[in-house]
């Protein structure tokens, strides 16, 4: 709190304390509001108003990024043995989607179709978003 000229209470905006002897009852009250102006305005300036940035091409600008993600939040869902088991993952980017899937873990012959699922992580090449995380089965 600070008190202005007339001597009521006045919430500060700012954590400064700033002490003038001039008599002006706004000489207070402006310099107060100037302060509080400078030391915030530049925390909204940065470069994209406030919004952030936005890589030119986007957070997940690669397959090896797209694999390191889908890595990243597999193994705490479905365990490191279970997606071990199903490397290689191969990452295919279908507009602005990768899609990355494992491999079905098979002893059959090269094209056989072999029983089981393997995990599957769609994420936004713009975002990183995980849009779609499911294992079929």
């Amino acid at each position: 709190m600070v008190s202005n000229p007339i001597g009521s209470p006045v919430t500060s905006c700012c954590p400064h304390s700033i002490r003038f002897t001039s008599t002006s009852k706004w000489v207070k009250p402006i310099a107060g509001l100037l302060v509080c102006v400078f030391s915030v305005g530049p925390a909204f300036s940065q470069v994209g108003s406030g919004r952030g940035v936005v890589p030119k091409d986007g957070f997940v600008p690669n397959a090896t990024v797209a694999l390191a993600i889908a890595d990243a939040v597999l193994i705490p869902v479905y365990g490191k043995k279970t997606v071990d088991s199903e490397r290689p993952f191969k990452a295919a980017l279908n507009g602005n989607v990768w899609t990355v899937t494992g491999s079905v873990p098979c002893d059959g012959p090269p094209g056989a179709v072999c029983p089981g699922g393997a995990a599957e992580v769609r994420i936004s090449k713009r975002t990183g978003q995980i849009l779609f995380m499911t294992h079929y089965q």
